[in-house]
């Protein structure tokens, strides 16, 4: 399993590395839009709410925002924003589940919430890779290695060290110990990066490595309580080792809006 794990990981890599760097940037956008689309495709699916106007129309709705927060570079700041508020509300709500039940079972509101995480994740990466130049591209490539860094370092310090939940409610594999292993690589890998080729300060480049490693596990936690709710596993299978395309991304549409607004 671990080694279909590494296979899969590498290969989205390449790919995404092959899009970023080799297509315009339209095209890679185009390519977040497919994946993000499909990561709505799974948080649909999630939940019971098939028969509803929301499931028909949150394909085209979801088309529609992007392609507003596209056509309006203008307030990218103000929205991010917006983004950025949304997420440091749902920390609260996963730091304080089980409590407020009743909205947890809201399951028109939570597909609803999902149209508006993917659409600031998906604005994230637009702003981003409007930065002049190549930057953005960079930014983006450092971007997903953070990230990386978060899975991994958690992934093999929760097996090798892990001993105490970090919120057993939500997510009881998921460990402190696992999670500080994750922001320490991330740290130890990402942060010389940013000072060394971003020209960003030696505490810059730290507390932005620190800050982005802790929101990468806020947003795993964030659809780790939307599959408890729904009582699945994994949001899919299409990807080998993985699960499906939402728990692949989930920490990286997290990450995306806050460092686009950072970077602001």
């Amino acid at each position: 399993m671990l080694r279909l794990r590494v296979i899969t990981a590498l290969s989205l890599a390449a790919g995404v590395l092959i899009t970023l760097f080799l297509l315009p940037k339209a095209g890679f956008l185009f390519l977040v839009l497919l994946i993000t689309g499909l990561a709505l495709y799974e948080w649909r699916k999630l939940f019971s709410f098939h028969q509803t106007i929301l499931h028909v129309c949150s394909p085209f709705l979801y088309l529609a925002f992007c392609a507003f927060l596209y056509s309006v570079p203008k307030v990218h700041s103000e929205l991010l924003t917006l983004f950025v508020l949304l997420w440091g509300v749902l920390v609260i709500f996963v730091s304080l589940y089980p409590r407020g039940q009743e909205i947890y079972n809201r399951h028109t509101l939570l597909a609803f919430l999902g149209l508006l995480l993917l659409s600031g994740g998906w604005l994230g990466f637009v702003s981003i890779i409007s930065i002049e130049g190549d930057g953005g591209k960079f930014w983006i490539v450092w971007m997903l290695l953070l990230t990386t860094c978060s899975d991994v370092g958690a992934f093999f310090g929760g097996r090798m060290l892990g001993k105490r939940k970090l919120a057993p409610r939500v997510s009881p594999a998921k460990t402190i110990e696992g999670s500080l292993s994750g922001v320490i690589l991330g740290v130890l890998i990402c942060s010389p990066i940013a000072i060394t080729f971003f020209d960003m300060s030696l505490v810059g480049g730290i507390v932005l490595t620190v800050g982005l490693s802790l929101i990468a596990i806020f947003g795993d936690l964030v659809e780790s309580l939307i599959k408890r709710l729904s009582g699945v596993k994994d949001s899919g299978s299409i990807l080998p080792g993985h699960g499906g395309v939402l728990d692949r991304v989930d920490s990286i549409l997290a990450v995306a809006p806050f460092l686009a607004w950072s970077l602001r």
